[in-house]
């Protein structure tokens, strides 16, 4: 019982601190579109994102066909968000610009998540045209 209390609270603490990230992120702009902020853009720099997700865009192209903008953006956000699409490699570089610059882990991957959504809806776009 006391075990169960402890994760309880652990989990508690841990939506505490992703809520207070999202509401005072120094990463994305809360207007609408959310968009990176210029240290945002500099995490994408360097994670070297675009390419990134120029890879994952093309392997998951089809799983987004047909949505639109705003659930291709949660798509985004769920798959980025997935520890197992990363490679322990792009896990060492995902920590290692958290560390660097003062970041959650989550916080990288919304980084990597808002390149996603951008690359995905510019390919949408282009192939309605």
């Amino acid at each position: 019982m006391i075990r169960d209390n402890q994760e309880k609270i652990q989990e508690l603490k841990d939506s505490n601190s992703r809520i207070y990230y999202r509401l005072f992120s120094e990463i994305e702009s809360k207007r609408s579109p959310i968009h990176l902020t210029d240290k945002g853009k500099n995490i994408s720099e360097q994670l070297d994102a675009v390419a990134w997700v120029e890879r994952v865009a093309s392997m998951v192209h089809d799983q987004v066909k047909g949505k639109d903008a705003y659930q291709i953006q949660s798509f985004s956000f769920d798959y980025m968000s997935d520890k197992n699409q990363y490679t322990d490699e792009e896990h060492r570089l995902i920590r290692h610009v958290a560390f660097e610059n003062g970041l959650y882990e989550d916080e990288v991957h919304r980084v990597l998540a808002l390149e996603l959504r951008d690359k995905l809806i510019s390919t949408m776009s282009e192939s309605e045209s």
